[in-house]
């Protein structure tokens, strides 16, 4: 197996083990503000800051793609590493989601 493999299953598993931890957190939180308010603006906040990375990734791939089609360059991927970036790709929302959370918990 070799080095890139060997990190993208890393990174897959941390991307695993920060989607439990933001799901836990989420339900800790909503438990400890009862669902009042400032919990609603603070899930609007981060939900917000998801869609904008959402809205970046997807920026970041039509580019790609048109500057892919546009250059001579053959560049060839296997299948397993493309699939392996896209999952890091979702799963990278968590992460992000979580740190979201964590900043406008503080903010508010």
């Amino acid at each position: 197996m070799e080095f890139f493999q060997i990190f993208l299953t890393v990174l897959m598993g941390l991307a695993v083990i920060m989607y439990y931890v933001l799901s836990r957190y989420k339900q800790k939180k909503r438990a400890e503000y009862g669902n009042d308010e400032r919990w609603k603006n603070i899930v609007l906040s981060a939900t917000m800051v998801v869609y904008h990375y959402y809205a970046a990734v997807l920026a970041i791939v039509v580019l790609g793609n048109f500057l892919y089609r546009l250059s001579p360059i053959d560049i060839q991927l296997r299948l397993s590493d493309v699939f392996g970036l896209l999952f890091l790709i979702l799963l990278g929302g968590s992460t992000v989601e979580f740190i979201a959370f964590q900043v406008y918990d503080k903010r508010m």
